[in-house]
């Protein structure tokens, strides 16, 4: 499979196929589907991070000062 790969490739590329449209819309396909797998995760990822900040720690979690939710003068109301 890879021999014959390789041969398809230099052929192709003999061929003069190097600089046409076939191989522009190939690029393009294959550049666009790469974005979309290397983004899609990572705006996932942030949009998750971005929901957890904006909602807080559950109700009743008694670390949520762990989240940065109180500041140092609340917690030290709380103590006493």
């Amino acid at each position: 499979m890879g021999s014959l790969a390789a041969a398809l490739g230099v052929g192709f590329v003999l061929g003069g196929g190097l600089f046409s449209r076939v191989t522009v819309r190939i690029v393009a396909t294959g550049l666009r589907v790469g974005l979309r797998m290397a983004v899609v995760p990572l705006m996932a990822r942030t949009l998750v991070t971005l929901g957890e900040e904006l909602i807080g720690p559950p109700a009743g979690n008694d670390d949520a000062h762990a989240f940065g939710t109180h500041s140092t003068v609340n917690q030290r109301k709380r103590k006493t």
